[in-house]
């Protein structure tokens, strides 16, 4: 389907630039009748007759909030794929693309924590993933429980407060720094 039967918005495309075998450009993502969107900064780097993610950075914006969320990911975090504009932004995002590894999983769960009061929906996807690959990591539970619960969603809410709380007991750290 087109971007507009997704219900999505691409307006422009500009600060487009080809120079050493990188593509860079500006687009901005906007699905209609909703108050969030995403500015992205693209660069391909053209290799083999094919684009791959060089490095990509997103935006997230609301326009009730003055507030930001920024990612910023490299070919490092994304592995080598061939770049498809429409599947990477019609259907899927960076978050099906990303790798999550030792490396990034601090950046990765800050910028979820951060993106909460913005779009916490995309929060929750990609806490739901850190979690898959690392289901050890305490503040990862804590951080989805608190999207959830901005999503109005008290019941996964508490599923994953009690599951944050449980191990931080079992992983024998300071209960006394669980936020009440």
């Amino acid at each position: 389907p087109c971007r507009e039967c997704l219900g999505k918005s691409d307006n422009f495309v500009s600060n487009l630039m080809f120079k050493n075998y990188l593509l860079s450009y500006t687009t901005c993502i906007a699905p209609f009748a909703s108050d969030k969107y995403s500015v992205i900064d693209f660069t391909l780097q053209f290799k083999d007759n094919s684009f791959y993610i060089y490095k990509y950075q997103e935006t997230y914006s609301a326009i009730e909030t003055d507030e930001n969320a920024k990612i910023v990911l490299d070919n490092q975090d994304i592995p080598k794929k061939k770049f498809s504009y429409y599947d990477w932004t019609g259907d899927k995002s960076w978050i099906d693309y990303v790798s999550i590894t030792n490396q990034n999983l601090t950046k990765l769960n800050d910028f979820a924590y951060n993106l909460e009061s913005i779009n916490p929906n995309v929060s929750i996807d990609i806490l739901q993933k850190i979690i898959l690959k690392y289901p050890e990591r305490i503040v990862a539970y804590l951080n989805l429980a608190d999207s959830y619960w901005a999503i109005g969603n008290q019941e996964l809410a508490k599923e994953n407060y009690i599951k944050y709380i449980s191990l931080m007991k079992s992983q024998k750290k300071d209960i006394n720094k669980i936020p009440k």
